[in-house]
Protein backbone atom coordinates (compact mmCIF):
# COMPACT_ATOMS: atom_id res chain seq x y z
CA UNK A 1 0.00 0.00 0.00
CA UNK A 2 0.97 3.61 -0.72
CA UNK A 3 2.07 5.51 2.40
CA UNK A 4 0.32 8.87 1.51
CA UNK A 5 -2.76 10.09 0.60
CA UNK A 6 -4.71 13.01 -0.84
CA UNK A 7 -8.02 13.69 -0.23
CA UNK A 8 -9.75 16.70 -2.85
CA UNK A 9 -12.87 18.33 -2.86
CA UNK A 10 -13.50 18.46 -6.47
CA UNK A 11 -15.13 21.13 -8.34
CA UNK A 12 -15.81 21.65 -11.87
CA UNK A 13 -13.06 23.98 -12.22
CA UNK A 14 -10.78 21.56 -10.26
CA UNK A 15 -7.01 21.22 -10.79
CA UNK A 16 -6.16 17.80 -9.66
CA UNK A 17 -5.57 15.97 -13.03
CA UNK A 18 -2.83 18.06 -12.99
CA UNK A 19 -1.36 16.79 -10.02
CA UNK A 20 -2.06 13.37 -11.49
CA UNK A 21 -0.35 14.43 -15.13
CA UNK A 22 2.78 12.39 -14.62
CA UNK A 23 1.78 9.99 -11.92
CA UNK A 24 2.29 6.16 -11.79
CA UNK A 25 1.37 3.24 -9.85
CA UNK A 26 4.20 3.26 -7.95
CA UNK A 27 4.13 6.78 -6.89
CA UNK A 28 4.13 6.64 -3.23
CA UNK A 29 0.48 8.62 -3.01
CA UNK A 30 -2.81 8.30 -3.82
CA UNK A 31 -5.69 10.21 -4.40
CA UNK A 32 -9.50 10.20 -2.95
CA UNK A 33 -11.53 12.44 -5.55
CA UNK A 34 -14.78 13.27 -4.06
CA UNK A 35 -16.95 15.41 -6.49
CA UNK A 36 -18.68 18.24 -5.99
CA UNK A 37 -21.44 19.79 -8.07
CA UNK A 38 -21.46 17.29 -10.66
CA UNK A 39 -17.90 17.13 -11.84
CA UNK A 40 -16.59 13.84 -13.29
CA UNK A 41 -12.81 13.95 -12.44
CA UNK A 42 -11.40 10.80 -11.24
CA UNK A 43 -8.27 10.10 -8.39
CA UNK A 44 -5.88 7.07 -8.18
CA UNK A 45 -8.56 4.87 -5.60
CA UNK A 46 -11.30 3.64 -7.52
CA UNK A 47 -14.24 5.81 -8.85
CA UNK A 48 -14.87 8.89 -8.30
CA UNK A 49 -17.18 9.86 -5.24
CA UNK A 50 -20.31 11.96 -5.32
CA UNK A 51 -19.86 14.06 -2.54
CA UNK A 52 -22.51 16.64 -3.02
CA UNK A 53 -24.85 15.47 -0.03
CA UNK A 54 -21.77 16.58 2.11
CA UNK A 55 -21.82 20.60 1.34
CA UNK A 56 -18.21 22.00 1.61
CA UNK A 57 -15.04 20.72 2.51
CA UNK A 58 -15.06 21.07 6.27
CA UNK A 59 -18.73 18.97 6.65
CA UNK A 60 -17.13 15.85 4.25
CA UNK A 61 -14.03 16.29 6.78
CA UNK A 62 -16.01 15.75 9.44
CA UNK A 63 -17.93 12.89 8.07
CA UNK A 64 -14.32 10.92 7.42
CA UNK A 65 -13.07 11.53 10.55
CA UNK A 66 -16.39 10.05 11.96
CA UNK A 67 -16.16 7.25 9.66
CA UNK A 68 -12.24 6.87 8.76
CA UNK A 69 -12.98 6.91 5.06
CA UNK A 70 -13.95 2.80 5.09
CA UNK A 71 -17.63 3.65 3.67
CA UNK A 72 -15.54 5.11 0.46
CA UNK A 73 -13.42 2.41 0.26
CA UNK A 74 -10.52 3.64 2.49
CA UNK A 75 -8.76 3.09 5.77
CA UNK A 76 -7.44 6.52 6.38
CA UNK A 77 -5.87 5.60 9.06
CA UNK A 78 -3.61 3.18 7.41
CA UNK A 79 -1.60 5.79 5.83
CA UNK A 80 1.45 7.66 7.56
CA UNK A 81 0.03 11.18 6.07
CA UNK A 82 -3.37 12.08 4.73
CA UNK A 83 -3.78 15.65 3.09
CA UNK A 84 -6.51 18.15 2.61
CA UNK A 85 -5.42 20.69 -0.15
CA UNK A 86 -8.17 22.96 -1.80
CA UNK A 87 -8.70 22.33 -5.34
CA UNK A 88 -7.83 25.49 -6.79
CA UNK A 89 -3.95 25.31 -5.95
CA UNK A 90 -1.81 24.34 -8.92
CA UNK A 91 1.10 22.04 -8.46
CA UNK A 92 2.68 19.50 -11.05
CA UNK A 93 2.87 15.71 -9.68
CA UNK A 94 6.87 15.72 -8.75
CA UNK A 95 5.84 18.62 -6.21
CA UNK A 96 3.51 16.52 -4.76
CA UNK A 97 5.76 13.98 -4.23
CA UNK A 98 8.47 16.15 -3.11
CA UNK A 99 5.77 17.46 -0.25
CA UNK A 100 5.11 14.17 0.76
CA UNK A 101 9.16 13.42 1.07
CA UNK A 102 9.66 16.37 2.91
CA UNK A 103 7.01 15.31 5.18
CA UNK A 104 8.28 11.72 5.66
CA UNK A 105 11.46 13.30 6.53
CA UNK A 106 11.16 15.89 8.76
CA UNK A 107 8.41 14.18 10.47
CA UNK A 108 5.65 17.27 11.21
CA UNK A 109 2.29 16.17 12.57
CA UNK A 110 0.75 19.39 10.97
CA UNK A 111 2.23 20.27 7.19
CA UNK A 112 1.57 22.04 4.36
CA UNK A 113 3.42 23.40 1.26
CA UNK A 114 3.97 27.15 0.91
CA UNK A 115 2.77 29.03 -1.01
CA UNK A 116 4.82 30.71 -4.07
CA UNK A 117 5.10 34.47 -5.20
CA UNK A 118 2.64 33.67 -7.89
CA UNK A 119 -0.21 32.69 -5.29
CA UNK A 120 -3.29 34.56 -3.92
CA UNK A 121 -2.41 34.62 -0.52
CA UNK A 122 -3.80 35.74 3.10
CA UNK A 123 -1.38 35.23 5.60
CA UNK A 124 2.00 36.32 4.98
CA UNK A 125 3.36 32.94 7.10
CA UNK A 126 2.09 30.67 4.45
CA UNK A 127 3.96 32.42 1.34
CA UNK A 128 7.00 31.11 0.64
CA UNK A 129 9.95 32.19 2.56
CA UNK A 130 13.13 32.19 0.36
CA UNK A 131 16.44 30.75 1.95
CA UNK A 132 14.35 28.37 3.42
CA UNK A 133 13.74 24.63 3.46
CA UNK A 134 10.85 24.24 5.74
CA UNK A 135 9.78 26.09 9.15
CA UNK A 136 8.72 25.14 12.24
CA UNK A 137 5.65 27.99 12.82
CA UNK A 138 2.19 27.84 15.37
CA UNK A 139 -0.02 27.43 11.93
CA UNK A 140 -0.98 25.41 9.38
CA UNK A 141 -3.92 26.81 7.06
CA UNK A 142 -6.89 25.23 6.36
CA UNK A 143 -6.44 25.61 1.99
CA UNK A 144 -3.74 22.83 2.65
CA UNK A 145 -3.36 20.74 5.57
CA UNK A 146 -1.62 17.68 5.85
CA UNK A 147 -2.01 15.30 9.03
CA UNK A 148 0.30 12.78 10.70
CA UNK A 149 -1.65 9.47 11.60
CA UNK A 150 -0.88 10.29 14.96
CA UNK A 151 -2.39 13.88 14.34
CA UNK A 152 -5.19 12.42 12.51
CA UNK A 153 -6.07 9.58 15.07
CA UNK A 154 -6.14 13.10 17.72
CA UNK A 155 -8.35 14.95 15.10
CA UNK A 156 -10.68 12.14 15.46
CA UNK A 157 -11.18 10.97 18.98
CA UNK A 158 -11.62 14.98 19.52
CA UNK A 159 -15.25 16.82 19.37
CA UNK A 160 -15.46 17.82 15.91
CA UNK A 161 -15.26 21.90 14.89
CA UNK A 162 -18.53 22.04 12.96
CA UNK A 163 -18.76 25.14 10.50
CA UNK A 164 -19.61 24.73 6.41
CA UNK A 165 -16.85 27.74 5.85
CA UNK A 166 -13.72 26.41 7.87
CA UNK A 167 -12.88 29.38 9.22
CA UNK A 168 -11.46 29.32 12.75
CA UNK A 169 -10.02 25.99 12.28
CA UNK A 170 -6.34 26.84 12.28
CA UNK A 171 -7.51 28.15 15.61
CA UNK A 172 -8.83 24.97 16.76
CA UNK A 173 -6.43 22.58 15.39
CA UNK A 174 -3.55 24.84 17.13
CA UNK A 175 -5.48 24.19 20.98
CA UNK A 176 -6.30 20.53 20.07
CA UNK A 177 -2.33 19.72 19.20
CA UNK A 178 -0.27 22.90 20.19
CA UNK A 179 2.67 23.17 17.93
CA UNK A 180 5.27 22.27 20.85
CA UNK A 181 3.92 18.70 21.51
CA UNK A 182 3.00 18.41 17.71
CA UNK A 183 5.30 19.90 15.23
CA UNK A 184 3.92 22.65 12.80
CA UNK A 185 5.37 22.67 9.61
CA UNK A 186 5.29 24.97 6.41
CA UNK A 187 8.00 23.58 3.77
CA UNK A 188 9.48 26.36 1.46
CA UNK A 189 11.25 23.92 -0.58
CA UNK A 190 7.82 22.70 -2.28
CA UNK A 191 5.71 26.43 -3.14
CA UNK A 192 2.53 25.95 -4.80
CA UNK A 193 0.48 28.62 -6.56
CA UNK A 194 -3.07 29.67 -5.25
CA UNK A 195 -4.81 30.75 -7.99
CA UNK A 196 -7.89 32.14 -6.74
CA UNK A 197 -8.63 35.13 -5.07
CA UNK A 198 -9.76 35.01 -0.93
CA UNK A 199 -13.85 33.48 -0.91
CA UNK A 200 -14.93 30.19 -2.66
CA UNK A 201 -18.12 28.26 -3.29
CA UNK A 202 -19.12 27.98 0.36
CA UNK A 203 -20.39 30.95 1.15
CA UNK A 204 -23.39 29.88 -0.66
CA UNK A 205 -23.88 27.52 1.53
CA UNK A 206 -24.02 29.99 4.53
CA UNK A 207 -27.31 30.79 6.08
CA UNK A 208 -28.91 34.12 5.75
CA UNK A 209 -27.50 36.90 7.67
CA UNK A 210 -24.53 34.32 8.78
CA UNK A 211 -21.24 35.05 7.90
CA UNK A 212 -18.14 32.88 7.97
CA UNK A 213 -16.27 35.41 10.33
CA UNK A 214 -19.55 35.11 12.72
CA UNK A 215 -19.84 31.23 12.36
CA UNK A 216 -16.28 30.74 13.08
CA UNK A 217 -16.51 33.46 16.45
CA UNK A 218 -19.52 31.25 17.60
CA UNK A 219 -17.59 27.78 16.97
CA UNK A 220 -14.71 28.80 18.28
CA UNK A 221 -16.76 30.18 21.62
CA UNK A 222 -18.49 26.68 22.03
CA UNK A 223 -15.02 25.22 22.52
CA UNK A 224 -14.12 27.73 24.86
CA UNK A 225 -11.33 29.33 22.06
CA UNK A 226 -9.40 32.61 21.88
CA UNK A 227 -11.69 34.11 19.07
CA UNK A 228 -8.24 36.67 18.53
CA UNK A 229 -7.27 35.00 15.79
CA UNK A 230 -3.70 36.46 15.15
CA UNK A 231 -2.70 34.84 18.10
CA UNK A 232 -1.06 31.91 16.23
CA UNK A 233 0.70 33.11 13.46
CA UNK A 234 4.36 32.67 14.08
CA UNK A 235 7.70 30.89 13.27
CA UNK A 236 9.19 28.63 15.83
CA UNK A 237 12.72 28.40 13.44
CA UNK A 238 13.99 27.87 10.03
CA UNK A 239 15.85 25.63 8.56
CA UNK A 240 17.79 25.08 5.41
CA UNK A 241 20.48 22.47 4.53
CA UNK A 242 22.12 21.32 8.04
CA UNK A 243 21.13 24.68 9.67
CA UNK A 244 18.28 25.55 11.88
CA UNK A 245 18.19 28.75 13.36
CA UNK A 246 15.81 29.28 16.40
CA UNK A 247 13.09 32.12 17.20
CA UNK A 248 15.63 33.37 20.04
CA UNK A 249 18.52 33.14 18.08
CA UNK A 250 20.59 35.90 16.75
CA UNK A 251 19.40 36.99 13.13
CA UNK A 252 16.06 35.19 13.27
CA UNK A 253 14.27 38.20 12.32
CA UNK A 254 16.56 39.62 9.63
CA UNK A 255 15.99 36.14 8.17
CA UNK A 256 12.52 36.10 7.85
CA UNK A 257 12.34 39.67 6.73
CA UNK A 258 14.98 38.99 4.36
CA UNK A 259 12.95 36.00 3.35
CA UNK A 260 9.86 37.85 1.83
CA UNK A 261 11.34 41.14 0.71
CA UNK A 262 9.59 40.19 -2.40
CA UNK A 263 5.99 40.57 -1.10
CA UNK A 264 6.58 43.80 -1.30
CA UNK A 265 6.96 44.33 -4.79
CA UNK A 266 4.08 42.16 -5.88
CA UNK A 267 1.93 43.43 -8.39
CA UNK A 268 -1.54 45.03 -6.87
CA UNK A 269 -3.84 41.78 -7.81
CA UNK A 270 -1.77 39.16 -6.15
CA UNK A 271 -1.76 41.55 -2.37
CA UNK A 272 -5.80 41.85 -1.97
CA UNK A 273 -5.40 38.51 0.11
CA UNK A 274 -3.08 39.89 2.51
CA UNK A 275 -5.10 43.24 2.88
CA UNK A 276 -8.41 40.90 2.95
CA UNK A 277 -6.69 40.30 6.87
CA UNK A 278 -7.19 44.32 7.31
CA UNK A 279 -10.85 44.55 6.32
CA UNK A 280 -13.78 42.33 6.99
CA UNK A 281 -15.26 43.08 3.72
CA UNK A 282 -13.91 41.36 0.22
CA UNK A 283 -11.07 43.73 -1.02
CA UNK A 284 -11.66 45.52 -4.08
CA UNK A 285 -8.82 48.05 -5.38
CA UNK A 286 -9.20 49.83 -2.38
CA UNK A 287 -10.91 49.06 0.96
CA UNK A 288 -12.26 52.15 3.16
CA UNK A 289 -10.19 54.54 0.78
CA UNK A 290 -6.76 53.02 1.50
CA UNK A 291 -5.16 51.27 -1.22
CA UNK A 292 -4.55 48.02 -1.27
CA UNK A 293 -0.98 48.31 -0.84
CA UNK A 294 -0.74 49.76 2.32
CA UNK A 295 -3.39 47.03 3.88
CA UNK A 296 -1.08 44.34 2.63
CA UNK A 297 1.97 46.16 4.39
CA UNK A 298 0.18 46.83 7.14
CA UNK A 299 -0.22 42.97 7.29
CA UNK A 300 3.41 42.09 6.76
CA UNK A 301 3.76 44.53 9.50
CA UNK A 302 1.74 42.92 11.76
CA UNK A 303 3.54 39.40 11.20
CA UNK A 304 6.87 40.84 11.78
CA UNK A 305 5.60 42.03 15.58
CA UNK A 306 3.63 39.11 16.22
CA UNK A 307 7.49 37.37 15.33
CA UNK A 308 8.99 39.68 17.39
CA UNK A 309 6.68 38.44 19.90
CA UNK A 310 6.79 34.91 19.66
CA UNK A 311 8.22 34.15 22.66
CA UNK A 312 4.96 35.01 24.20
CA UNK A 313 3.35 32.40 22.49
CA UNK A 314 5.92 30.05 23.23
CA UNK A 315 5.35 30.14 27.09
CA UNK A 316 1.15 29.95 26.41
CA UNK A 317 1.76 26.76 24.72
CA UNK A 318 4.08 25.68 27.08
CA UNK A 319 2.00 26.69 30.13
CA UNK A 320 -0.99 24.41 28.11
CA UNK A 321 1.16 21.40 28.01
CA UNK A 322 2.00 21.81 32.10
CA UNK A 323 -2.11 21.78 32.86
Amino acid sequence: MRRNLIVVRSGKTSLHSEWLSSWTADAGWDLLCANFGGAVHRGTIGEAIDTSSFATKFVFLNHLLDTGGRDLGVDIGDYDYVWFPDDDLSMSTEAVSSFFAWCNTVQPDLAQPALNSDSYATHPLTCQHQGCDYRRTTFVEIMAPCFSRRAWKSLAAAERFRTLGGWGYELYMTNLFNPLAYPFVIFDAVAVTHTKQVGGPFYNWMPPGMSAQEEARKELERHSLDTRYGWYRCNLSLSSGNETLNHDEPGFIDRILGGLNYLYRRPTEKLRGLAFLQSSTTPGDSLTGIPIRIFAHATLADYLLMQINVGEWVEFFRRAIDK
